[in-house]
This record gives structure tokens, sequence and C-alpha cells, in this order.
């Protein structure tokens, strides 16, 4: 027994002094009393009783008087155990204990043994490696319980499966021969290629100083390891975390609070779970279940693993076993702070949305601005060339008047002029009008006549063409590309498909027109010396085609410096009929004027009918 803790020695004088223990205690209460072995801040024991103490106190609906003892190194022997013996006694006199746990063999041994004198007809309640024979069937000591034996086998096992490459093994040991003997059979049928060295070493500084000199390409099983060193106790998961902390190669463990000092992992049995059956199993002993019909449970083996020591030996977690519980894993940013994350990944993705939104209003903007500036360069274009042609219209209305009173002064004037020549000297002549000379000069002014009749006729057909209107525009076609071709010395061929019967009149001035300033652009300003011109009538339109071998131009260059007046004049004139127009010219190759004109013309007749 160790030292009595100053808790004790207060509990037993105020026992000794009231001597009323007994009366003090309420008749309800029931009376469970822990044996532990080892002492009282082992680890591996504060879990145990931590997790005992939680099953037994919920619910709290009976109250229970628990009280845990611990048995040292020194106990299990000797006067020691008299002492305990004796104190217990003490301090269960005058109560009836109900239940009795025995944590580890050696702790089973001393309740055993004790049975009688200290725990009356109370059923154990045990944990540990196996239950001894001679307690499995004793009715006098009615006995349950979790076996917790080490999974060292199972623990070598999943060491080789994430190290396929081990050559050698470690196993730190300090246990007895017996013992080694039984580890060497158990772990020797796991790995009978690979050899297994067992470091059995008395003190911690020998222990360590071997793990150093440990090869590369081997791990170390850490079983248990209890030093010598008495003056100076030291555990054995602070003998664990010392061996991970120096060891050169990974180390597995075989208890869970080896977990968290440096070992990779391993497969264990969980002892706060096992704690919690345990005084779960002693609560049902507590409501009246016999302990005969509890069956002895074994605890479950679970392969626990350090994720921070994964990362330091490379081990990827896709290659742990099925099951596996990895602790001590680092979270990420996403599991640390995803209210968080959210909240701020919405506001980003909030002003990231309204970004979008401004840099596309903005670019709606420049292309809206940018279409505008296009536009006002249009109209600006626009109205230059109106004033272009503004000025070219009017200088070459100037210019046709020009040229009607140059025909009427030249050509009509002339001839009237000469025929009132000749009606002067046929006044003034004398003798029958049937003489041979007055027969001559009539003959003279009836040419003059004649000759005057055709210049005027040409004139109006010019300004107007009224046989389109009395013969119809194929016939009135084909007779000014005879008169084009005959007054400028020219070949102009022609050529009509279709039945032009019917055509609308503004349609047909149009058409009439177009060919007309066509015809006239190739001779006088192409200098064309044959040309053609056909006509072909579809049921809802008439294509227009004039051809000739002149000079041809850049009909680019000709629009943008505005000189093509003769261009505007046929685009507008198939524009006032719905129509369209396409010039195809190449500078020293001729050119080409196609018009597609619907027959239901859109247009207004006197525009149609204006002068060219």
């Amino acid at each position: 027994m160790s030292n009595l803790p100053g808790r004790r020695v207060a509990a037993l004088v105020l026992a000794t002094l009231c001597g009323a223990w007994p009366v003090c205690a309420q008749d309800s209460a029931k009376t469970v009393v822990a044996i532990f072995a080892g002492l009282e801040n082992h680890p591996s024991n504060l879990a145990f009783d931590k997790a005992i103490r939680q099953a037994l106190m919920a619910p709290p609906d009976v109250r229970i008087d628990y009280f845990s003892e611990f048995l040292d190194r020194q106990s299990v022997s000797g006067a020691t155990v008299q002492g305990l013996r004796d104190y217990l006694a003490r301090k269960l006199s005058g109560r009836h204990v109900d239940a009795v746990i025995a944590i580890t063999d050696a702790s089973l041994k001393f309740v055993s043994e004790n049975h009688e004198q200290l725990f009356p007809g109370a059923p154990i309640l045990y944990a540990g490696v196996s239950i001894p024979p001679e307690l499995a069937h004793d009715p006098s000591r009615p006995l349950t319980g979790v076996l917790v034996g080490s999974a060292y086998a199972e623990t070598l096992k999943t060491a080789f499966a994430l190290h396929p490459a081990t050559k050698r093994v470690f196993a730190v040991a300090r246990v007895d021969r017996p013992l080694q003997a039984l580890l060497e059979r158990e772990l020797g049928a796991v790995s009978p290629d690979v050899p297994i060295t067992y470091i059995n070493a008395k003190t911690v500084a020998e222990l360590l100083q071997r793990v150093r000199e440990v090869p590369a390409g081997s791990v170390i099983l850490y079983l248990w390891h209890q030093p010598d060193e008495l003056s100076n106790f030291i555990f054995t998961d602070t003998v664990a975390e010392r061996v991970a902390a120096a060891a050169p190669v990974p180390v597995y463990g075989t208890n869970d609070f080896y977990l968290g000092l440096g070992v990779v992992g391993g497969v264990v049995r969980l002892t706060e779970e096992t704690g919690q059956r345990l005084g779960q199993m002693t609560r049902q002993v507590l409501a009246g279940q016999r302990v005969q019909d509890i069956p002895v449970e074994t605890s479950r083996l679970v392969p626990i693993f350090d994720w921070r020591q994964l990362q330091r030996w490379g081990i990827s977690p896709s290659r742990l076993p099925p099951g596996a519980e990895v602790r001590f894993q680092t979270p990420s940013l996403w599991e640390s702070y995803k209210p968080q994350v959210i909240v701020a990944a919405s506001v980003v993705a909030g002003q990231l949305m309204l970004i979008a939104l401004l840099l596309v209003q903005r670019r709606d903007r420049r292309r809206v601005e940018g279409t505008v500036r296009a536009r006002e360069a249009d109209l600006r274009g626009s109205y230059e060339r109106i004033r272009q042609l503004a000025g070219q219209l009017i200088h070459s209305q100037e210019e046709a008047r020009a040229g009607i009173a140059r025909d009427l002064h030249d050509d009509i004037c002339q001839q009237l002029a000469a025929v009132s020549v000749g009606v002067i000297r046929l006044k003034r002549s004398v003798g029958n009008i049937q003489d041979g000379p007055i027969q001559d000069a009539f003959d003279e002014l009836d040419y003059q006549t004649q000759v005057t009749f055709d210049s005027i006729r040409r004139l109006s057909h010019d300004l107007h063409p009224t046989s389109l209107r009395l013969v119809g525009l194929t016939p009135a076609l084909k007779t000014h590309c005879v008169d084009a071709g005959e007054r400028h010395k020219v070949r102009v061929g022609f050529n009509a498909v279709g039945d032009f019967r019917g055509l609308p009149d503004d349609v047909g001035i149009c058409i009439y027109r177009i060919a007309q300033e066509a015809l006239r652009n190739g001779i006088v300003h192409g200098r064309a010396r044959n040309l053609s011109v056909s006509i072909m009538r579809f049921d809802d339109h008439v294509d227009l085609v004039v051809v000739d071998d002149g000079r041809g131009f850049d009909v680019n260059a000709i629009r943008e410096t505005g000189e093509g007046l003769g261009l505007v004049s046929i685009e507008e004139r198939a524009r006032i009929c719905g129509g369209t127009v396409e010039f195809h010219s190449v500078p020293g190759r001729g050119t080409t004027v196609r018009v597609h004109c619907p027959v239901e013309a859109i247009g207004v007749q006197a525009a149609s009918a204006s002068v060219s």
C-alpha cells in the first residue's frame, strides 16, 4: 500500500471520532469499491477511474458511494498488503459493499484473496487480460467483466502493411522471461521472415541509447517498459514519449494513452470505453441483475493513428486499415473557420459580382460611346458628302442647263435660222413655184425642218422618254441603246428576258434612267467601246445588268472623294424603287452594274422621273 494520502487519513480520523459512519450513511446508498494497480496518477488509472465514475453517476437516479483505492508496486507483497487490508476493513466497517471493481490481474488477486473479509457476497467486475480458471466458476465469488488483452500482433501486422519494406523489428518490452517467451511466439507468427530484437533495458538511458542505434529500414514496437529507477519514478507513457523522440524510425504503440506522445499509432483497446462499459455493468448489478447473467465481454480493437506522425513519416492516410481513427489532425481552414469562410466568401462573391456588373456596364458604355462616336463620324462624313454632292448636283444642273442651252443655240437655233433664211429666200424669189430652183429651195427647207425636228425630238427624249409610257420599257430601252451607239460611235448590245407588260411606271422609269446613266458613265467617263444592257423580269423583281469594257475605277476611292455623283444617282434611284445596286469595277478591266428591283415600286413618281 502506498503512503496514506492526506484525504484518507482525514477520512479515517473522522470515522474514528464520530464512530457513526454507518449511522450517517443513508440506507438507500449503494457502495462500490474499485481497486486499481499502480499509482493513483498513472495515466491509465486516471482514465479508468474517470470513465467508471461517469458511467456510475449518469443518470443520477440512485445514490452511489464510490471509493477508489490503488495498489502500488510494493503493495502486492509483504506487510503492506496486510496494511491495505486493515485500512479497507476500518474504512468499510458497518457498510455493505454492493459491488467491487478490480482493474488488472494484480487487483483481481487482491480482491479474490480478501473477498470474504472485505467484500462478502459482493459481485466482482473485472478488467484485465484473462479470468483465472479457479475464479471463472466459483459461485461464492460471482464475476464478470471486460477482457482487455493487448493487440501486439495486430499492431505489428499494421506496421508491416504501412511499411512493406521493413527489414527488422525492435520490440521495447521490459518483461520477465516467461512473458517474453509468450511475446516471441505471438509476434514471431506475424513476421517469420523479419527478425525481431527485444530491447529489455534496465534504465531509461540505456533504452534510449539502444533506440538511437536502430538502423534504417526498421520499425520499433513499443509494448511496455518500467525502469528500475525507483527514486525517480517514470511512467511507461513518459518512456514511450522519450523513445519516440529518440527513434530514427517509426514507433508503434499498443496502448491508446501512447497516442499523442510521438508514436505513429497502433491497434489498441480504448481505456475510457472499457471503463465506461465496466461502469455500465456495475449499474446493471446495482439495479438487481445477477452478475452471472452478464456475459464476459472483450473490448473492441480500434486502429488509431497520429496525423502528425503520418505526415512526418510520409504515410498516406489512404493506406490505413478500414475503420481507422486519425487523431490530432490539423483542421483545414474550412473546418476551423467554416462560418467565417462562408461569410467572407459570400462578401467576396458579392463584391466580384458587383465588379463584374460594373465591368460589363463599363464595357457596354464604351461600346455605346464608340457606336455614338462612329455614328457621329458617319454623320459628319455624310454631312460633308451631302455638301459635296449638293455642290456637284448644282454643278451638274448648271452643266445640264448649259448643255440644253448649247444644243438649243448651236444646233436647233442654227437650224431654225437656216429655215428662216430659206423662207426669206423663197419670199424674194420670182417665177413659177414649179420651177426647178424654187423646188430645190423647198427641198432644202424641208430637210432643214426635218433635221430641226429630229434634234428637238432627241432633246425632248433625253429630258423625258415619252416613248417609255407609249411602247413600254423594252422597246424604249432598246431604242435608247441604238441611239447611244449611233451617237457616240460605239457598240451597244441589248437583251431582254421575260414579260414586262404591266410593269409599274415607277419601276420602268427607274430601270430606264439607271441604264441611261450607266451607259453614259461607261461611254463618257470609262471610254468604253463595247457595252451591253440586259434586263430580266421575274415574278416579283426585275434585274438590270450593264457591262462595259472601259477603263474601270476604284469604287471605294470614288466614294471617299465624293466624286461619284453618277454612282449616287444610280443608288438613289434604286433606293426609291426599294431595290439594291452592286458596282463591280477594276481599273483597266471595265465596269459591271447590277440592279435588283422589286416589281412593286415604293418610291415617288416625281423623284424617279427627275432629270438625270
